[in-house]
């Protein structure tokens, strides 16, 4: 991992893991068409954070609990899926979910 950074991930890791949420019929379906347009990604301390966001003139939609706790287990399972070994130690380097 590079130095005084929290997280690491490999370029061709991180855009397979945005193809495969692109493509998830279920976030489509959750999120809002083209789901690339209506999902975020926040990283603080190392630790990424999922929001819906909405286009101009869009009507918020309002998700239930069980509605954001099965986006947060889909794009989980994506990442754990692409998981990679970490570049110095040969062990799993995962961001972990908010």
């Amino acid at each position: 991992m590079a130095e005084g950074y929290t997280s690491d991930i490999r370029v061709d890791v991180l855009t397979r893991i945005l193809s495969q949420i692109s493509t998830n019929k279920e976030l489509e379906s959750l999120l809002g068409a083209q789901v690339d347009k209506h999902f975020v990604v926040a990283v603080k301390d190392g630790r990424m954070k999922f929001n819906p966001i909405y286009l101009k003139g869009e009507k918020k939609r309002k998700f239930t609990e069980e509605q954001r706790k099965r986006v947060i287990q889909i794009v989980e399972g994506i990442i754990r899926e692409n998981k990679q070994p970490g570049v110095d130690s040969g062990t799993p380097s995962m961001p972990e979910l908010m």
